[in-house]
């Protein structure tokens, strides 16, 4: 069993055929993720481990005044509705915890997206098409 810290809370899960749209909560905020193979169930726990076919930015530059960069760096994360979009798609703002691999932390959800030259800990937004959660065995 992973810690608290290196799970998330399977909520719902709404089958269709071996893949499943899955409800994830953080204990801070919950998202909906694709899942294939899935044969989870609410109540289980999984690892933390989510991924995202986004790109990251910065979401602000070391010379902006202090209370533009405090404003630019909340952490956020929202359903991405409209435009062809679907229940998977998530954007947001979080913490880069790391670059090579592009993990964002962004409200107890840790996803993948492409690397970044950036360092660790700078405040990066990210728009995912799909979030999918990585089922380990």
């Amino acid at each position: 069993m992973t810690s608290s810290l290196d799970s998330l809370e399977v909520v719902r899960v709404d089958q269709f055929g071996e893949s499943a749209s899955v409800t994830l909560s953080s204990g801070l905020a919950q998202v909906t993720v694709f899942c294939w193979p899935c044969r989870l169930q609410p109540g289980e726990h999984v690892h933390n481990a989510l991924s995202g076919d986004g790109a990251l930015v910065a979401a602000c530059l070391d010379d902006w005044p202090a209370a533009l960069k405090a404003e630019r760096s909340v952490q956020q994360l929202e359903a991405w509705v409209g435009g062809g979009h679907n229940d998977w798609s998530w954007r947001g703002c979080g913490r880069l915890v790391d670059p090579d691999q592009g993990i964002v932390d962004v409200l107890g959800f840790k996803i993948e997206c492409a690397g970044v030259d950036l360092p660790a800990g700078t405040t990066v937004e990210f728009e995912c098409e799909r979030v999918s959660l990585r089922v380990f065995d």
